[in-house]
């Protein structure tokens, strides 16, 4: 529905017109269009202008707010139409009907337009649109706080065994019970072993150490002595750092009478991020 604004005069002066076309009935030709209209209170009529009024130069009926109105004069595109001018101010229907017949019909506000009205309610949602195309990508945001550390990862644990028998000397050589050959680093190093007597009479001596450390991680444990062959355990450790890639070992000897043998040894090395002596 269209709206217009006119001026209308009334006692020597022109008041606010708005006038508020309201769709054709038909959209056909010959069908009354009103395109303006100028209402004259004082002088008692009101000037439409618009087209197809009367298309056969047949005097069209107009009717304003539902009461039919004398026609002063007319042409197909103009018509002068009586109103009283007590016309009260109001938005009133005016409609043309021409000798087709075809009708069309305006909204004419005579007077001051009040004030604006109350927002109604909202009405029900529409059904959702297509989805627009992708916008830009923004700028990177700032880097967020360094997370919590993560558990510890795995951890390469060197092992090896040897199931033996080996054969001890007496104190002042050694033998090799066990080895590992570890890569550069630090170590927690852990090697074990049994000891089997073989001499009926005397208890035997086992002493061992791991052979990058003589004095830190050297031990000494007594074998007991029986008919059936009795047989000892004894385990050493050591912390060590190596600067390169280098074979560490278990070394035994052994003092007594009888010689003495290791069997099923193990030597474990686990790596440490470094060593603090104290």
């Amino acid at each position: 529905m269209k709206h217009y604004k006119f001026n209308t005069t009334s006692a020597g002066r022109f008041c606010a017109l708005l006038l508020i076309l309201s769709a054709p009935f038909v959209s056909q030709a010959q069908t009354p269009v009103i395109a303006d209209a100028a209402v004259n209170l004082a002088k008692g009529y009101i000037s439409l202008a618009g087209s197809n009024f009367s298309p056969a130069s047949v005097a069209p009926t107009v009717t304003v707010g539902g009461t039919s109105r004398t026609v002063y004069s007319f042409t197909n595109t103009a018509l002068v139409v009586e109103v009283p001018s007590s016309l009260p101010a109001a938005t009133y229907l005016v409609s043309v009907t021409n000798s087709v017949p075809k009708s069309g019909s305006a909204y004419v506000a005579i007077g001051a337009v009040g004030p604006r009205g109350p927002t109604g309610p909202a009405g029900p949602a529409g059904p959702q649109g297509p989805m627009g195309s992708t916008g830009p990508t923004g700028p990177a945001g700032p880097s967020g706080p360094q997370g919590p550390a993560g558990p510890p990862g795995p951890v390469n644990i060197y092992y090896t065994t040897n199931a033996g028998p080996v054969t001890l000397p007496l104190t002042g050589s050694t033998a090799t019970v066990v080895s590992l050959s570890l890569p550069a680093g630090s170590y927690w190093i852990s090697a074990k072993s049994w000891f089997q007597n073989t001499s009926t009479t005397n208890t035997v001596n086992a002493n061992c150490w791991i052979n990058n450390d003589y004095t830190t991680s050297y031990n000494t444990a007594t074998i007991p002595i029986g008919t059936d062959a009795d047989y000892g355990t004894m385990s050493v450790q050591d912390a060590i750092t190596l600067s390169t890639t280098t074979p560490v070992s278990l070394e035994c000897s052994y003092t007594g009478e009888a010689p003495l043998t290791a069997n099923e040894a193990q030597m474990i090395a686990l790596p440490v991020t470094s060593i603090t002596t104290q």
